[in-house]
């Protein structure tokens, strides 16, 4: 689906002197996903595809996005994943 600029500025009812050149296009995109025009899992994909692997690692560091098994489960060294391992008398995951 192609869409030129003014077509997303009306679709997200802003008006061209109200959003600076910069962010047209974000705000059009984030109003059509609000309003279930776009699927945002898709717009999700075609960002990531479109943006380096540095651009990505970047973006996941700078909103705390975990990128690997580990930072979301843990290294196990710990304990705390293991079934009677946590921290203060907590069961961990079992």
């Amino acid at each position: 689906m192609v869409m030129d600029i003014n077509r997303m500025r009306q679709l997200a009812g802003v008006q061209e002197q109200q959003v600076t050149e910069a962010r047209d296009a974000t705000n059009a995109l984030m109003t059509m996903m609000d309003e279930g025009i776009l699927d945002p899992r898709q717009v999700a994909d075609a960002c990531l595809g479109y943006m380096s692997e540095d651009d990505v690692a970047q973006m996941a560091h700078v909103n705390e996005f975990p990128t690997s098994e580990e930072d979301v489960y843990g290294d196990d060294e710990d304990g705390y994943n293991e079934p009677g391992g946590g921290f203060d008398g907590d069961p961990g995951f079992e």
